[in-house]
């Protein structure tokens, strides 16, 4: 009925050039494609990740990956060699079977990921620190729970990411907001 299917979103930005904060608003519905659940078999939204075309969901090192299966939120950096271990991960607040809302904020030093009820409340799920000083990232969950330390090197800018791996997945209503 006049949609659009495309194999996956990019979206290029820089936090702190144009604007100070970005995020990625999207309703997602991912069910893997078997009885297997594991991280890999997900539909991944990925933040600043580098050069696209060269990242799906593997290539230069750089960015953050995280893969919702239909009950978690498994989150790696990106790495050169396929399909890098999973390194941290959460239980998410109701299955992502159904379709939910997941927003990405990119404020330059962190990002977060949260996930919206349908009446509009926020769930943090994960944060990832950014010292770009020691190349070193943190990973928290949402209850400030310390997950995990990763000597990741983010650029400056990247790119807003979907990919979906052998799981069902769809991602629609999807919209990119700025704040100065």
């Amino acid at each position: 009925n006049g949609g659009v299917a495309a194999y996956n979103l990019e979206y290029k930005y820089e936090p702190g050039n144009t604007h100070k904060q970005y995020e990625l608003h999207v309703t997602v519905k991912s069910s893997p494609s078997s009885s297997d659940t594991n991280y890999w078999n997900a539909c991944y939204i990925g933040a600043r990740i580098p050069d696209t075309a060269k990242n799906m969901p593997y290539g230069e090192m750089g960015g953050v990956w995280v893969a919702f299966t239909s009950n978690k939120a498994s989150v790696y950096f990106g790495n050169p060699s396929s399909w890098p271990v999973r390194e941290a991960s959460v239980d998410l607040p109701v299955s992502i079977s159904t379709a939910q809302k997941i927003v990405v904020v990119d404020s330059g030093d962190v990002i977060k990921y949260y996930h919206v009820t349908s009446s509009g409340i926020r769930t943090l799920l994960l944060s990832i620190t950014l010292d770009e000083e020691s190349s070193q990232s943190l990973v928290w969950d949402g209850n400030n729970k310390y997950l995990l330390m990763s000597s990741t090197k983010f650029s400056k800018s990247g790119y807003f990411n979907t990919f979906a791996h052998f799981a069902s997945a769809t991602v629609s209503d999807i919209s990119i907001k700025v704040a100065d």
